[in-house]
């Protein structure tokens, strides 16, 4: 992978969202043409904010790329293009960073290369009991 990377694209945002809404938003000199430096900061401040959240799960840049970051990579920038995002694409952008948090707490598994085996703890700790034996058990408080 090179040194700076994108989950997504202007081409993606353009197949997801079409040409004439990508213009709109990211025409910021009014010239009729999208500004290609608006559309690339918006997909490297996806990309950025994305690899924070797996970062410390996953094994960076995740190579392939699956579908469900490209749609988390397209919300996030298309929301990031918006002066005053509409609120359907503010509930495209929540919904992504919840997915993202999920994706993060390990509760949504990703399928790409470089993921870490789930056999093998995160962390390396190792979980250990101690304490009085229970008082009441499954023996003790039948009938009640």
């Amino acid at each position: 992978m090179p040194d700076t990377y994108a989950y997504c694209s202007s081409v993606d945002l353009t197949n997801r969202y079409g040409a004439v809404a990508l213009l709109q938003v990211s025409d910021r000199n009014d010239d009729g043409v999208s500004d290609t430096g608006v559309v690339d900061s918006a997909c490297s401040d996806a990309t950025e904010l994305i690899d924070g959240y797996l970062g410390e799960r996953y094994t960076l840049p995740l190579n392939p790329v699956p579908g469900t970051v490209l749609r988390w990579a397209c919300a996030i920038a298309w929301w990031a293009l918006f002066v005053s995002p509409p609120p359907e694409v503010v509930a495209a952008y929540k919904d992504a960073l919840s997915q993202l948090d999920d994706a993060r707490t390990g509760k949504l598994i990703l399928q790409a290369n470089g993921v870490p085996d789930p056999a093998i703890p995160l962390t390396g700790a190792v979980v250990a009991e101690d304490g009085a034996p229970r008082i009441f058990d499954e023996c003790s408080l039948k009938g009640y």
